[in-house]
């Protein structure tokens, strides 16, 4: 089974969105099937993880 198939299955199901293993931000016009997420180890804070998805957050 192909993505696009993945995707078709997922809407039948219901499923409103998707995560990939892709280590970046989500940015706007990325598809809801295929979001991008912020990779997050054990030590950070609330704090940190805040500053890491605030719009700009993380750029040097």
């Amino acid at each position: 089974m192909g993505v696009g198939e993945a995707v078709l299955t997922w809407k039948k199901l219901g499923v409103l969105c998707a995560f990939t293993i892709e280590n970046r931000r989500v940015e706007v016009g990325d598809p809801i099937e295929a979001l991008p997420r912020v990779r997050i180890a054990g030590e950070y804070t609330q704090e940190g993880f805040e500053y890491l998805v605030e719009p700009n957050g993380g750029e040097q």
